[in-house]
């Protein structure tokens, strides 16, 4: 009983998005150590001269600028209008503006769709006609809290599955705390509980 409980983490996983080839090789997420080595190995054996990231969003961002440090040819896609939504417009164009202005290609308003393998390449297609051919994908989308230890225990969740807190961050279960990614959080501005974090979007 106790092995099968550790199997069931707490904190968040990495969302996964309805995109049809996930699996495919070279289709990386990074959320995890092990994430992150698996993609190091990759640039080291593959060396691809191409990436797609999709989901723009901290992470997403992060890789683009990494991957072009690399000497990589990135394409970054975001569904929403704009890249970075969480901080306000004129930050958003200045960091718009230094991806492009080192060589990245920003589509937005752009839905991926499917990752499909052909030879030793992969075609990136989404809406508005979006197609890409690419060496490399990565899929940085943000997350989702994992809240199943918590649920099986009796604590409630809410919103996107995130623990219910108060603002002391106590659960509905007495003498038991929470905090972290799988957490409701006070929004200060909206005076509100905010379920479900979330770094990026695709």
């Amino acid at each position: 009983m106790i092995r099968q409980m550790v199997k069931r983490v707490t904190g968040a996983v990495p969302a996964r998005p309805p995109i049809d080839g996930l699996e495919q090789p070279g289709v990386f997420f990074l959320r995890t150590i092990g994430d992150g080595f698996a993609l190091r190995d990759y640039l080291a054996e593959e060396h691809p001269a191409s990436a797609v990231v999709v989901g723009g969003g901290h992470i997403g961002l992060e890789m683009t600028e990494a991957l072009l440090r690399r000497g990589i040819e990135v394409t970054l896609v975001e569904y929403l209008p704009l890249v970075l939504t969480m901080v306000d417009a004129p930050l958003r164009n200045l960091i718009e503006e230094a991806l492009t202005g080192r060589g990245a290609t920003v589509v937005t308003g752009v839905s991926v769709a499917s990752i499909d393998r052909r030879d030793q390449h992969l075609l990136v297609a989404g809406s508005e006609g979006f197609r890409a051919k690419t060496e490399l994908v990565l899929v940085a989308p943000g997350a989702r809290p994992s809240a199943d230890l918590a649920s099986t225990a009796g604590v409630e969740t809410r919103q996107r599955d995130a623990i219910r807190v108060n603002r002391r961050m106590e659960k509905n279960v007495p003498g038991v705390y929470a905090a972290g990614d799988c957490v409701e959080t006070y929004h200060r501005l909206l005076g509100a509980q905010m379920g479900g974090h979330r770094t990026g979007s695709v």
